[in-house]
């Protein structure tokens, strides 16, 4: 914060260790802000590294790399992400470009940091997505994408495979598109949540996603669980926005 030389007060920083699950936890944070008025804004920011020597040879000694003899471990990868999140009043009075909706936010959380098993965490996954969805009122449907972050371990591929199962009924999973960011980026931990919001919100802007929805799906070594649906601006769906 001191190079960047934003004007920024110490006790309006946070800094949250919720590895996978951290953006559902920074909405949730930027809603009681915002709707206390304490603040106007909120900058939420991933980074995240899985390529420097101490957590390559942590991911070694527990078997989780995809190697040349080990086909389902994970690519390290290191990114970072910014979101800039306000109320919609706050955006559309200082005339700013509304790039998504946050329409709701589940999170998960485990008290002992434990990882339970994958049954269990795709049951709570489910019920993450499930409170996420438009309620029986709402007649609009889901229809857009998905985006997982899945990174090739057997685990997470069970804990989604489980709450597929269970989210049968309630999307129908042959007509959404999956996107799984580290099929491009690797696994970037933490800043994978807002990475998937950034790369929905380039959808809706560059008319791209398949639909006014995306739901942002989180999985974490310490056993949560997080869903964020995000919804195209009405404004996006009748306009072109040209690429930046």
């Amino acid at each position: 914060m001191r190079l960047l030389e934003l004007p920024v007060l110490p006790h309006q920083v946070w800094a949250l260790a919720s590895g996978h699950c951290g953006m559902a936890e920074a909405i949730k944070l930027a809603e009681r802000e915002l709707s206390a008025r304490r603040l106007n804004r909120i900058i939420v920011l991933g980074a995240d590294s899985y390529v420097d020597p101490l957590s390559l040879d942590w991911l070694a000694q527990r078997r989780r790399l995809k190697t040349p003899t080990r086909q389902t471990g994970t690519v390290p990868g290191e990114a970072g992400a910014c979101v800039l999140l306000e109320s919609e009043v706050s955006a559309r009075t200082r005339g700013a470009m509304i790039g998504g909706l946050v329409e709701a936010t589940g999170l998960g959380v485990r008290a002992d940091g434990k990882r339970p098993p994958p049954t269990t965490m795709g049951r709570a996954l489910a019920e993450m997505v499930k409170n996420a969805l438009p309620g029986p009122q709402d007649e609009q449907s889901f229809e857009g994408e998905l985006l997982l972050d899945l990174n090739g371990e057997d685990w997470k591929a069970q804990v989604w495979g489980y709450a597929q199962v269970l989210l049968a009924e309630y999307l129908d999973l042959g007509r959404l598109r999956v996107v799984l960011p580290c099929e491009s980026l690797g696994e970037i931990g933490a800043a994978s949540g807002p990475a998937s919001v950034c790369l929905a919100v380039g959808g809706f802007l560059r008319m791209r996603a398949p639909g006014d929805d995306a739901m942002s799906c989180s999985i974490s070594d310490s056993g949560q669980v997080a869903a964020v649906r995000l919804r195209r601006p009405a404004a996006l769906r009748s306009h072109t926005v040209a690429r930046s």
